[in-house]
């Protein structure tokens, strides 16, 4: 079931940010375009991030009531953090199309949004794919221990591209042949403006470019002393963590995939426990049964609209109406 709706959500808003994105280029959307196959994505969006929020609300509130250090322990982990903030974009967006309109002419900046959120879906189904299969969770797993283990060498790569950035910048600046003064600096050299830093960046990891050096003598020297540490140095102790990092998850693959099996049993039997009637929960505080019974009103108020969602979708598709049901159902 989970995997059913993690498929929806990703599909679901790819089909409606491309949506938005023709908006933008075309300048208008003709609905009548829009397909049922499109339409019924775009309701199990809203309807899957309605399933989202509530799961995780679920999860929160059930570790909570459980413990307060089970709760920290269980947020701030990398994995936990994605769903959370996943839902919580999802969340944002569906609340905009209601207070205005999923397709209206959308700031710049709310396409980076929408491209943070894109990557966020992937990620939130990559982290339940983790629990699926034993390979597939080594695989997943071991990245997080690479990142884990390549962070101080990712600080040394850090250091070395703003030491040459700024040797390569005082040497080239001041030669006014390849900087003039009048260049546009996003057209012109990179090393006269802040795109060194970048450039710097790519020529270590291997993209070589020696133009932008001749007639400086120290900055060509200094470019052999770069690429050396680029390609032989650093890119080979790169290698060499990864594939020690890989390894040590390789033998801890069956821990691993167990790890994250029993986190996620343990969160649906937690949601679970909120979930049973009064007469099974009748050593709660009242405090606790109180909250218990907010979750279920809350609850039935998340089924009640996806219900909803759902009969919009039927009655637009029976009666081929040419408008956007994820958007009508949302915005009525």
């Amino acid at each position: 079931c989970d995997l059913i709706f993690h498929i929806f959500l990703l599909f679901g808003w790819r089909n409606l940010s491309f949506v938005l994105v023709d908006f933008i280029i075309i300048g208008s959307v003709d609905r009548s375009t829009i397909g049922a196959f499109d339409r019924f994505l775009e309701s199990m969006f809203v309807i899957s991030t309605l399933y989202f929020v509530w799961r995780i609300t679920g999860e929160m509130f059930s570790t909570i009531i459980t413990s307060w250090r089970v709760f920290r322990v269980n947020l701030f982990t990398f994995w936990t953090l994605v769903d959370v903030v996943s839902t919580a974009t999802a969340a944002v967006f569906v609340i905009n199309i209601i207070v205005a309109s999923a397709f209206r002419v959308y700031p710049s900046g709310w396409f980076d949004y929408f491209a943070v959120m894109t990557g966020l879906f992937w990620l939130k189904l990559l982290s339940f794919l983790k629990v699926m299969n034993p390979s597939l969770a080594t695989f997943v797993l071991a990245i997080t221990q690479v990142l884990k283990d390549v962070l101080l060498l990712l600080l040394i790569l850090a250091m070395v591209t703003l030491a040459f950035s700024d040797m390569f910048y005082t040497i080239i600046s001041r030669d006014f042949t390849m900087c003039p003064p009048d260049e546009d600096p996003d057209d012109g050299n990179p090393y006269c403006s802040n795109l060194r830093y970048l450039d710097v960046f790519t020529q270590i990891l291997g993209n070589f470019g020696y133009e932008f050096f001749l007639g400086h003598s120290l900055a060509i020297f200094l470019f052999v002393i770069m690429t050396i540490f680029g390609a032989v140095i650093f890119l080979n102790i790169l290698i060499a963590v990864v594939d020690d990092s890989y390894s040590t998850s390789r033998e801890k693959s069956t821990r691993l995939f167990g790890r994250a099996r029993i986190l996620t049993v343990a969160k649906l039997n937690a949601l679970e426990q909120i979930m049973k009637p009064k007469w099974l929960n009748r050593r709660d505080r009242s405090l606790i049964r109180a909250s218990k019974l907010l979750f279920k009103l809350l609850s039935l108020g998340f089924f009640g609209a996806s219900v909803y969602v759902i009969t919009m979708l039927i009655d637009f598709v029976v009666i081929d109406n040419p408008s956007s049901p994820a958007y009508i159902a949302a915005a009525a």
